[in-house]
């Protein structure tokens, strides 16, 4: 399963475990895009492969970072890690 949400400056995205789009997709991570672009992004925080939700760092005190945005896409892939690893 493929999958890209975008909202705002983050995107939730599937990706392979190593959090690159190449391979099996088989988690998910969520990124912020620099400013609208589709430039340059660095990941806020993932799914790794026993199902626990990681925050990279302190990536989330970032002041770009929408926190009601982060909680949807979040909230969203909740409901879809389970689902991914079962297909």
């Amino acid at each position: 399963m493929e999958l890209n949400v975008r909202i705002g400056d983050l995107e939730l995205r599937s990706c392979n475990e190593t959090l690159t789009s190449f391979g099996e997709h088989t988690t998910f991570e969520i990124v912020l895009w620099n400013n609208h672009s589709n430039v340059n992004c660095h990941t806020v925080a993932y799914w790794n492969k026993q199902k626990d939700f990681i925050v990279v760092g302190k990536r989330l005190n970032d002041s770009n970072i929408d926190k009601h945005d982060f909680f949807m896409l979040y909230s969203l892939s909740c409901g879809l890690i389970d689902r991914i690893n079962k297909d």
